[in-house]
């Protein structure tokens, strides 16, 4: 082996050292940015839950909102129809009696579900009496298969809690014997 191929042996001993060397150092780098990765990580952990908490908070809040305007429509129902349903049941005013009779009706079945409401038994009350009203104004017009096929076109989304209810209703009947077919 002559001097030429020593030095060029050696050349390429100290270039592979070199790159050694030069590896070594970046692979310390990149652990120390993996580990400082791994840190920052750690913290945004707690940040990511309490974060995940406020949204879970904010949205029930905006949802709690949502059923309170529904509620506080369904306590302005009474005040918001009155006049309607006193007016009573004529021609020239039978799509927005239907409406009112509609909203009182929805009114009530929130308010018989919603007893655990403060004022619910008070407002239940002023509904029922008015819906007597309008009872008394229906029964007065002659044309009873037109107004019947109104209430139903107007509470056609009721009629599935009904059924239930009755379906329930004559569930328990078999159940106690009271009902048999």
């Amino acid at each position: 082996m002559g001097d030429a191929e020593y030095n060029s042996l050696l050349r390429l001993k100290e270039a592979l050292e070199g790159a050694q060397k030069n590896t070594n150092r970046m692979l310390s780098r990149l652990e120390k940015f993996e580990t400082r990765l791994s840190d920052i990580d750690e913290k945004m952990k707690p940040i990511q839950v309490t974060t995940g908490r406020y949204m879970k908070a904010k949205n029930n809040i905006t949802e709690t909102l949502q059923e309170v305007g529904k509620t506080y429509d369904y306590f302005r129902v009474a005040n918001d129809v009155r006049e309607t349903i006193t007016r009573g049941y004529v021609a020239n005013n039978q799509k927005e009696f239907l409406e009112a009779f509609k909203k009182l009706s929805q009114a009530k079945i929130f308010f018989q579900e919603h007893k655990e409401i403060k004022s619910a038994q008070s407002v239940l009350s002023s509904l029922e009496s008015l819906l007597q009203v309008s009872y008394s104004s229906r029964d007065s017009h002659r044309d009873f298969s037109s107004i019947f096929l109104r209430v139903i076109d107007c509470h056609i989304d009721v009629l599935p809690r009904i059924r239930k209810t009755l379906v329930t209703k004559r569930e328990k009947r078999r159940q106690t014997g009271q009902y048999t077919l």
